[in-house]
């Protein structure tokens, strides 16, 4: 290896013929010691750490400006301008939490009143199942949307009246929302709960009774509401006393002789809560004129009696305000529908206290109304709309009825009859299976408000027709477990409309 590294020197420096002289090796000894003494060293350093300096100062200046900067700036009235859907501050004084009853909930979204501010909002971003209906809610607001009421989002929420009160067996939020879904149910059927307000609870320990005042502030109105502690179920009232007393005795042995099965069929259908007919007298009149009454307005049946020719008469006590024509007409259906499912009437007359011509009708009154097999429905839609009510006021009806939970029958016959109403007998007997309980020949509800079953309670709905008598209803209908199709089969016979099947599917 080493003489072929001679042999390549040898040959390079034939060829360029260049030579490494000590000469050559001095000078470039002389140029590295200049360069490690040189003069501007000193300078050269001092100028590179200055300009370090200079560069740090000038990077916290422009820090410092940028915190300054980073502040909104000032607004121009002229130029600004609101984003759509605006977030601000809370608009109650700019108070940063809000208390009051949940009065209505759908999906992540609860409507909140406040009785002693007559405020309301929507809280928007509760978790579902969290917070229900009747609970007493302090909410801390994150923001606020602009809209009517106010629409909060909720940072944190806290529930207050979940807890029992003197040993009470139920919560105090558990009885506020039974008197709510009971006024809801009885009296609402509108989107503005923003009206309805809690405005007193109070407990008896010694009648184990809840008592929830309730107040409409549209219709300036108060309603109490008696939950029993024992049961959970809307508590019977005590009945309120009559403000006249009528002088007039129906007399049956005039007329025949009495129709008990006709009168329990009026008496059960005329005046329920949940019925067309309720209080149609007090309704229009407080419409028309503007003032609420303590007289009771509804259908006073006198009596009812049946003579060997199958002449039907009911007598009435007077009322106290007259009918509109629309309310006259759905009247004498109602009264045509109970009386001629009895085969043995052929015809009836109405009466007011043994009048046939001073009545308080519009329309008279003073003629029979007879039989008529072929007589086609007035109004196919709001028949078929009073039988879906009819439907779902049957459970209602037995939900706000009953004292304890004990209902008012007297026998399985009645039950069924009470039933049969607005539902063939074999749906009515799958229902009395399901939610009636008997104990020692008295019958008690086995049911609450949240267990009502699937009903198409509303005016929107589609009918086909299969025949003259048959009709299939279908409705969409939204349930605690989502949208759901609801499906009718109802039937019209003998001057009756009546739910024959239901048949519930998710969507």
């Amino acid at each position: 290896m080493d003489k072929k590294l001679h042999e390549l020197k040898y040959n390079y420096k034939q060829k360029y013929d260049k030579h490494f002289t000590s000469q050559d090796r001095n000078a470039i000894y002389h140029k590295i010691s200049n360069k490690h003494n040189s003069t501007h060293k000193n300078l050269h350093s001092s100028f590179r750490v200055g300009l370090t300096f200079v560069a740090i100062i000038m990077i916290g200046f422009l820090v410092m400006m940028n915190v300054f900067d980073s502040r909104e700036p000032a607004s121009d009235p002229e130029i600004e301008t609101k984003p759509e859907n605006e977030m601000k501050p809370n608009p109650l004084q700019d108070e940063t939490t809000f208390e009051g009853y949940v009065v209505h909930v759908q999906g992540s979204q609860a409507t909140v009143t406040n009785i002693d501010t007559r405020e309301s909002m929507i809280f928007r971003n509760i978790i579902p199942g969290n917070v229900m209906l009747g609970d007493q809610v302090k909410g801390w607001l994150e923001y606020t949307l602009s809209s009517e009421p106010p629409t909060a989002s909720i940072e944190k929420l806290e529930i207050i009246n979940d807890k029992s009160q003197n040993g009470s067996n139920f919560n105090e939020n558990f009885a506020v929302r039974t008197a709510l879904k009971e006024t809801i149910l009885k009296s609402y059927g509108t989107s503005n709960y923003d009206d309805l307000y809690v405005s007193n609870i109070d407990y008896s320990q010694d009648r184990h009774r809840w008592y929830v005042e309730l107040y409409n502030s549209n219709m300036d109105k108060r309603e109490r509401v008696e939950v029993s502690d024992n049961t959970g179920y809307i508590a019977k009232p005590h009945k309120p006393e009559e403000s006249f007393q009528s002088e007039y005795t129906f007399n049956y042995e005039a007329y025949g002789q009495q129709f008990k099965e006709l009168e329990q069929m009026i008496i059960w259908n005329l005046n329920s809560k949940w019925t067309e007919l309720h209080h149609l007298s007090r309704q229009d009149y407080e419409n028309r004129f503007g003032v609420i009454e303590n007289i009771d307005y509804s259908y006073i049946l006198n009596g009812a009696a049946i003579d060997e020719n199958g002449t039907v008469t009911i007598d009435f006590r007077e009322l106290k305000a007259s009918s509109t024509s629309n309310e006259t007409r759905k009247f004498i259906n109602e009264i045509k529908r109970l009386v001629f499912q009895f085969d043995e009437a052929k015809e009836v007359y109405i009466q007011f206290n043994g009048s046939l011509k001073d009545t308080p009708f519009e329309i008279s009154l003073n003629t029979s109304i007879k039989r008529n097999e072929n007589e086609e429905p007035f109004d196919l839609h709001e028949d078929m709309l009073r039988t879906n009510k009819g439907y779902i006021g049957t459970f209602k009806y037995l939900l706000q009825y009953n004292d304890d939970g004990k209902l008012e029958f007297e026998s399985q016959k009645d039950l069924e009859s009470f039933f049969t109403r607005y539902m063939s007998e074999e749906l009515a007997q799958e229902h009395i299976d399901t939610y009636i309980h008997e104990d020692q020949g008295n019958f008690y509800v086995n049911f609450s408000y949240e267990q009502l079953p699937t009903a198409i309670d509303r005016e929107l709905f589609d009918a086909i027709k299969i025949n003259d008598q048959t009709f299939e209803v279908q409705s969409d209908v939204q349930t605690e477990h989502g949208f759901k199709s609801l499906k009718y089969i109802i039937k019209y016979n003998n001057y009756k409309w009546y739910v024959d099947s239901v048949e519930v599917s998710p969507m």
